[in-house]
């Protein structure tokens, strides 16, 4: 098959196939018709169940580590506050952890603000 082929089956990208080729590891050999490279398994039957099955024990004994979004990071944190009105439509909220700092546009017209913004009020 070719990675194209793979990316199919597979429903991933060249990246996912890239790294689904590495994990395979010696049991994949590549060959060249025309241009295009090929990957064939050089499994039989019974060694491709025998991986598949020692995948599933694999993951299986090691489920994945649970990380807390960035929202939920920033959710605990007091000083921030949030205001996020309900909607139908999907928006992803990103979360930076930098500091706030004032457009540079709006800095070039108007000064850096800061401390010196607060004198003034």
């Amino acid at each position: 098959m070719t990675r194209a082929e793979i990316g199919d089956v597979l429903k991933v990208g060249p990246s996912g196939v890239r790294k689904y080729l590495v994990d395979l590891g010696e049991k994949v050999t590549f060959g060249k018709v025309g241009c295009e490279q090929l990957c064939r398994l050089t499994l039989s039957a019974d060694q491709a169940t025998e991986y598949v099955a020692e995948l599933t024990r694999a993951a299986a004994g090691r489920p994945r580590p649970h990380r807390a979004s960035d929202f939920e990071i920033a959710q605990r944190d007091p000083a921030r506050h949030f205001h996020i009105m309900a909607d139908d439509e999907h928006y992803p909220i990103r979360m930076r952890r930098d500091h706030i700092v004032r457009d540079p546009l709006v800095a070039a017209l108007f000064g850096a603000g800061g401390k010196s913004m607060e004198a003034r009020a």
